[in-house]
């Protein structure tokens, strides 16, 4: 199964900068030579080893004007004076990010935000072009192959996206799409690069900012003064379960949260689902999405019950089901329990609808009912431990409304304690996580309970990787294990007086940050 929705770029956006480099604001560049850090976890790079070397035409630097987001991007700019022979070669310069491990087989999306701009003027024959590319690297750090957009490179699967912004001479003063453009391209890793000398197995990739300058004129242009400049910001490399579409919006650590329900109606040969879900959202728009609808699973055996895996299908936005093994028309309905249902129920492009699969049941005659679902499954297990105000360190199956629980200190909890003000018990769950953290501690979730991440993001619990970071009562912690475990175990929720909504527990002591994310009325 593939891993989904992780930049895998450290510092994507040039924001973080121990490694000290000088910040510019232009017109007052300090430029940064090939080699060097250019922020952290990038260097500035002119294309040595693969390409022509483009540092003799244009320089790079690190920002503060005209960023995408944040304060930084990276910034290129011609050099005044210069010479581009009409050669036909391609130039190159920008930044390289650090290598990052990828596997064969598996698909990513690598892209990041492009504003391209004709300060001046470029000749007939010129072209200046902003590009967002990946090098493929052996297992000893040997160059393989780029990925472009356009999987020239050899085979199917090599590169499928936007194109590159591209100025074409002549052309005078402009910028390319108004603004800045988004440059992302979907691949798939190949066990040997089709077309290259090197054909060891890809181990690394290093996704490289660059712009291009290329003559093909019938002289050389000296460029005086300012002619061109691009930026670079938002950068990405994100693993994906398919190579194809522009789903790049609806990944990262985007939390959401789901108020309504399902029910269900039946007879002795059918099921009906029905559903009125609104989904508040935390991306940069603040997104609230509603969904009301109902479907009817025909041609199921009389007195019989069925489990069912709703989710919100975040591509297509609809509810749905999980359809694998499953009877009836549609085949939604499961006899049984699969971790394979699980994992598709809670897949990176879905979102779920209940921490376990919901149950609903033909009739031997006439016609019945229930529901279920609708609050994302936020659950911990029963004997998990919390810290009470007064009773001290407990399992939060015995925790009473009116109690009081360990909790960051906040605005509205400045002493550390927070009120728990609903609490349901009732509930039995057969799925759960298992993960174990670098604090020595360990917990046991529902698959959709949501963690609350170093950057305020939040991620469920069967989404974890270990680079997620977690904030617990001593600074942050990693996943260093994480299983999904069939059994039954009632579950419980809790609801306390807090704006965040975020406590501490574990299974050996409360120390690991929780948030089951209810919505308070």
């Amino acid at each position: 199964m593939e891993t989904v929705s992780k930049n895998l770029l450290a510092n994507p956006g040039f924001e973080s900068n121990v490694a000290g480099t000088p910040v510019s604001t232009y017109p007052n560049i300090v430029t940064i030579p090939s080699g060097q850090r250019l922020s952290d976890n990038w260097s500035a790079w002119n294309g040595s080893g693969f390409f022509f070397q483009g540092d003799p035409y244009m320089t790079v630097d690190l920002e503060t004007s005209s960023p995408r987001t944040g304060g930084r991007s990276v910034l290129l700019v011609n050099q005044p004076g210069a010479v581009l022979p009409n050669d036909g070669h391609f130039y190159l310069e920008g930044v390289i990010s650090d290598k990052v491990a990828v596997t064969p087989g598996e698909s990513y999306c690598v892209g990041g935000w492009v504003r391209l701009v004709v300060d001046g003027s470029l000749p007939a024959g010129v072209n200046f072009t902003g590009a967002v590319r990946v090098i493929l690297y052996d297992a000893s750090g040997a160059v393989i192959n780029q990925i472009t957009y356009s999987g020239w490179q050899g085979g199917v699967g090599l590169g499928n996206g936007n194109p590159d912004a591209n100025f074409i001479g002549p052309f005078a003063g402009a910028v390319f799409s108004g603004g800045y453009y988004l440059q992302s391209t979907y691949f798939t890793v190949p066990t040997a690069f089709p077309g290259s000398a090197n054909q060891n197995k890809p181990a690394f990739a290093a996704v490289f900012c660059v712009g291009v300058l290329q003559n093909t004129g019938a002289a050389p242009w000296t460029m005086a003064g300012l002619q061109v400049d691009a930026r670079f910001d938002d950068c990405f490399l994100f693993p994906q379960w398919s190579a194809s579409g522009d789903e790049i919006g609806k990944q990262g650590s985007i939390s959401n949260t789901y108020t309504g329900g399902l029910t269900y109606t039946s007879n002795t040969s059918s099921i009906t689902w029905s559903w009125n879900l609104t989904a508040s959202r935390t991306d940069t728009a603040l997104t609230v999405n509603s969904y009301s609808g109902s479907r009817t699973i025909t041609g199921l055996s009389s007195g019989t019950s069925y489990n069912f895996y709703p989710f919100i299908d975040e591509i297509n936005q609809v509810v749905t089901m999980v359809a694998t093994g499953g009877v009836g028309s549609p085949t939604w309905a499961h006899s049984g329990t699969s971790v394979a249902w699980t994992q598709e129920q809670a897949r990176g492009d879905h979102f779920p609808l209940s921490s376990a699969p919901l149950a609903a049941a033909t009739t031997t005659s006439g016609s019945g009912g229930g529901g279920g679902g609708g609050i994302g499954g936020s659950c911990l297990r029963d004997d998990v431990l919390v810290r009470e105000k007064r009773k001290g360190v407990i399992k939060v199956g015995e925790l009473a409304v009116g109690d009081w629980i360990s909790c960051p200190r906040d605005g509205d909890t400045p002493d550390g304690w927070a009120e728990v003000i609903d609490l349901r018990k009732d509930c039995i769950s057969r799925e759960w996580v298992h993960t174990s953290f670098s604090v020595d501690d360990w917990l046991a979730t529902t698959p959709g309970h949501p963690f609350t991440l170093e950057d305020g993001s939040m991620k469920r619990a069967a989404q974890l990787c270990f680079e997620d970071a977690v904030p617990c009562n001593t600074g942050i912690t990693f996943p260093v294990s994480h299983a999904l475990e069939i059994y039954s175990a009632t579950k419980v929720s809790v609801t306390i007086r807090s704006a965040r909504h975020v406590f501490y527990a574990g299974m050996k002591s409360p120390c690991i940050l929780q948030h089951n994310f209810q919505p308070l009325s």
